[in-house]
């Protein structure tokens, strides 16, 4: 359980590092004029498209740090789910066993009930 609890932390930090970077982004592009006939200066027009830029790098980076975790959280729930089916597995033979055994038990009392009344007859017999 302990694996969920932590995937629930990457998963917020995760939210959080995407939220920051689309309010960058949304900040950096909001700034540039978009009318007809503005003018930019180019030196802020540069400075802009750079914070953009710097700010995909680094959700890139963001991205390939969680996707180890993905990939070793994947590893586990492959695991998980295998074990899951041998316990299914087991279970069933369980329930199979069980009912076999009930089935043997109602036998034996049916075996034993025949010879008591077996028993029974004989003596009356003598």
């Amino acid at each position: 359980m302990v694996y969920f609890d932590d995937w629930a932390l990457l998963e917020s930090d995760h939210i959080e590092s995407l939220s920051g970077a689309v309010e960058d982004l949304e900040a950096s592009t909001i700034r540039l004029p978009v009318t007809a006939g503005a003018r930019a200066d180019i030196e802020s027009l540069k400075a802009a498209i750079c914070s953009a830029v710097d700010v995909m790098q680094a959700m890139g980076s963001s991205i390939c740090s969680l996707l180890s975790g993905v990939e070793g959280m994947t590893s586990l729930v492959s695991e998980l789910a295998v074990v899951a089916a041998q316990e299914k597995a087991m279970l069933d033979e369980c329930e199979a066993l069980l009912a076999s055994t009930t089935a043997m038990q109602v036998e034996e009392h049916s075996l034993r009930t025949h010879l008591i009344q077996r028993k029974q007859a004989l003596e009356k017999g003598e």
